[in-house]
């Protein structure tokens, strides 16, 4: 099992890298199940969130997490309950949609 969630994690890390390079800088970890991944500063977490789970994408602003005020400006992302084929999807379509608010803006 240890395996099969860190193939997972390695694979949701190589399809960040690739897919979502310049839109959501995504943070290395050993430990956990949940990954933070900072957002440009020209992106609303918020509206990224929102966007997304209107694509039934689930993710959360930084600073739901967080009992204080940070200055971090990103997303927790999930990766260890999602099929491998999913969480691919799930990283192109979080880009998608991280890449249309862009436009927006």
């Amino acid at each position: 099992m240890r395996h099969t969630y860190m193939k997972r994690h390695q694979d949701f890390h190589e399809s960040a890298r690739s897919n979502l390079g310049g839109l959501l800088d995504v943070q290395p970890t050993e430990t956990g199940l949940y990954t933070l991944g900072q957002l440009r500063a020209d992106l609303s977490e918020n509206d990224v969130v929102a966007r997304a789970q209107q694509r039934r994408i689930t993710v959360a602003p930084i600073q739901r997490i967080c009992l204080e005020a940070v200055e971090t400006h990103g997303l927790v992302l999930g990766s260890n309950g999602v099929k491998p084929a999913e969480l691919i999807t799930g990283v192109e379509t979080l880009a998608e949609e991280a890449e249309a608010r862009m436009t927006l803006v």
